[in-house]
């Protein structure tokens, strides 16, 4: 359904509660009809429409949601392709692309360590003492600019052009090019300033209000909880929900999730790991800092591993993930959830450099129809705390 026929829906709802108010009609089955098409809109838009009742209080309030979500799905008609647009931060991806088309693998490398030697020393150990802390990305020499991490983040932008700008035309307003924008950006030049300049001003990591809204009828999973954190904002934002699945794998964390599910009682805890199988996983637990502790196919701690679709059964809302590299394969697990019930996403992209493109990949392949946004909460050392939802 295109933008058109969105809005057109939203005004033959908008005419009949404008006719109601006119008229002062009192019809109990033109209210009824009032109602259920305003739950049927309200469950398109992803809005919870007023409760139902009569009279000109009521209309008056519906008339004002009727208006929010009208405006809602307007702003969500397509954004132009970046190479069909005289928008600056569409005219600044099209130079960035032209300039990964412009070079080889080899010398997008050299480019890069030059660009980062060009950073103060302190900056340099910083950076190269962060990816031996976190392993996750590769590592980079502080003198050279040069290691695995540069490799391959050359290797991705050079043999993944078209899906970084298949990515970039697919986001769903310009604060999230701007991310993409930046992330890429800081890749390439280690421009710390414009990273900085995207980071969220407003809302913590899963919470923006402007794109995700969430009720006491939602149910979410919680997939990397550590210590009840998004838990307890699920609850301060939103006041409350049907449930929370909160899925931690580090028995400390867990320990202390447990503590705040016993204050808040749509909470639940389960030790496990969300991954694409059910069976025995291995814990490796990070000494430097625990919410970086991983599962892999050897080891010795064992924890169950579940997936969503298995572990889950009734609707998800919203899946959030945040487990150090290992989002491809727990969505791999909620194929199901996603098909069938289209439940929104809220993903960590950063723990590898890969998972930027191709976790949007995924998602699209699974279903078509979603809407993709990108935000970012990280420092503006070394880019991480970037968040894509699916909505």
């Amino acid at each position: 359904m295109d933008i058109k026929e969105k809005l057109d829906i939203c005004e033959t709802l908008e005419e009949a509660t404008i006719h109601l108010i006119k008229t002062g009609e009192e019809s109990e089955d033109f209210y009824e009809t009032l109602y259920k098409l305003s739950q049927l809109w309200g469950k398109y838009v992803g809005i919870e429409p007023p409760k139902n009742g009569k009279g000109i209080d009521y209309l008056m309030s519906l008339n004002q949601w009727i208006g929010y979500t009208k405006a809602c799905v307007d702003v969500t008609a397509p954004l132009p392709d970046y190479d069909n647009s005289n928008v600056e931060i569409d005219i600044l991806f099209g130079n960035m692309m032209r300039f990964i088309r412009s070079h080889t693998i080899s010398s997008l490398e050299t480019h890069m360590a030059m660009q980062f030697k060009k950073i103060n020393e302190a900056d340099r150990k910083g950076i190269s003492d962060y990816t031996k802390r976190f392993p996750l990305w590769g590592d980079i020499d502080q003198n050279t600019g040069r290691g695995s991490m540069v490799t391959e983040r050359a290797t991705c932008l050079k043999e993944h052009q078209v899906d970084f700008i298949w990515l970039y035309n697919r986001l769903c307003d310009y604060r999230s090019r701007y991310v993409l924008y930046a992330l890429l950006s800081y890749w390439i030049n280690y421009d710390f300033k414009l990273l900085l300049s995207v980071r969220e001003p407003v809302f913590k990591d899963y919470f923006d209000l402007d794109i995700l809204t969430l009720g006491k009828d939602d149910v979410i999973a919680d997939v990397g909880a550590f210590t009840g954190d998004t838990a307890m904002e699920i609850k301060k934002v939103y006041g409350s929900c049907k449930k929370v699945y909160c899925y931690e794998i580090d028995p400390n964390n867990a320990a202390k999730a447990k503590e705040v599910a016993k204050r808040i009682p749509f909470v639940e805890v389960r030790q496990k790991a969300v991954s694409n199988e059910n069976g025995i996983m291995y814990l490796n637990l990070n000494s430097n800092n625990s919410s970086a502790s991983k599962t892999d196919v050897i080891g010795t701690v064992p924890i169950t591993s579940v997936t969503l679709d298995t572990d889950v059964q009734e609707p998800l809302s919203l899946i959030k993930m945040d487990i150090e590299g290992a989002e491809q394969m727990a969505l791999q697990g909620c194929v199901n959830h996603i098909k069938k019930y289209r439940s929104k996403l809220a993903i960590c992209t950063y723990h590898n450099n890969e998972d930027i493109w191709k976790i949007p990949r995924m998602i699209d392949e699974m279903r078509d129809d979603y809407m993709f946004y990108m935000r970012y909460n990280g420092g503006n050392l070394f880019p991480s705390e970037y968040v894509l939802f699916a909505l």
